[in-house]
């Protein structure tokens, strides 16, 4: 995940610096905010990769303050961007040692996920799964293991799922160790069900 933000960011780069945003920001906030935000994500990216934590969590943040500022005025179009950046926070924050953040952020990203995939499970359906992949790992970081819905015992329902040979299949999974693996057996279930 970290290098496709990166080789992403070395694209973005090119094009301009977040200084360069932050001054544009001031005038025509708005206007600029999506871009500042792309540009502060990146730079996170590429400090982490250098190892250079604390900025890189601090950049991040700022990525999600201004996403989160974007959501309070226009939450339907808005939530999507605030999600992915909380994602990425969180890596950023478990990579610079700040497990308890890490998984705070990992689990309001979660929340959002599931209300946009609610809303539009075509659209989000991927970026759940993600998400859960994420708090999985945050969980598992802090030497817990996933309670409560997709946790270890419960059951995992895979709701309406269309491919060109299976009309709609409904696969219920057995929670063994947290919701990575969980997910894992969803699309193994799904797979098998398919090609019969």
């Amino acid at each position: 995940m970290m290098l496709g933000r990166v080789v992403r960011c070395r694209s973005h780069r090119s094009r301009s610096s977040p200084a360069a945003y932050r001054g544009l920001s001031q005038t025509r906030r708005r206007d600029f905010a999506l871009e500042l935000a792309g540009s502060l994500d990146c730079l996170a990216a590429e400090l982490s990769l250098l190892g250079n934590h604390g900025q890189a969590m601090d950049a991040a943040q700022q990525a999600v303050l201004i996403q989160r500022e974007l959501a309070s005025t226009a939450p339907g179009s808005a939530r999507p961007g605030l999600a992915g950046a909380l994602i990425r926070l969180s890596a950023t924050l478990s990579k610079g040692g700040a497990a308890h953040q890490a998984l705070i952020a990992a689990r309001e990203a979660v929340a959002l996920y599931r209300a946009l995939a609610a809303a539009d499970p075509a659209a989000f359906r991927s970026e759940l799964a993600a998400s859960l992949n994420s708090l999985g790992n945050r969980l598992t970081a802090l030497g817990r293991s996933a309670r409560g819905p997709f946790g270890s015992g419960s059951e995992l329902t895979v709701p309406s799922l269309r491919t060109p040979t299976l009309r709609s299949a409904t696969v219920k999974v057995t929670i063994v160790n947290g919701p990575v693996l969980a997910l894992l057996a969803a699309q193994k279930a799904i797979s098998s069900r398919c090609l019969t």
